[in-house]
């Protein structure tokens, strides 16, 4: 059970059978699939497209957002290198 899942089962009482962290698994009554079954599901259904399906978007946002944590950093860092030279 992650953190925040005790307060929000309080408040919303299906969250965490939904969440993984009831012990009734699915709706129906059944445990709920485990990783590999999940896997072969996919590959069964989707075939081997559900690996990279989704990636492009996902890199592009990792990318713009990593452009801006480094733009950030590099900023940062020169004011404090700056101040330092000026301190000595």
């Amino acid at each position: 059970v992650g953190a925040g899942v005790p307060q929000s089962a309080v408040a919303r009482p299906g969250l965490a059978t939904r969440m993984g962290g009831g012990r009734s698994g699915t709706a129906a009554g059944s445990s709920a699939p485990t990783i590999r079954e999940t896997i072969r599901c996919l590959n069964r259904e989707v075939g081997p497209a559900w690996v990279v399906r989704g990636m492009g978007p996902t890199l592009v946002r990792a990318f713009v957002i990593n452009a801006v944590n480094f733009a950030i950093f590099e900023s940062l860092k020169a004011r404090v290198v700056s101040a330092r030279a000026l301190a000595d």
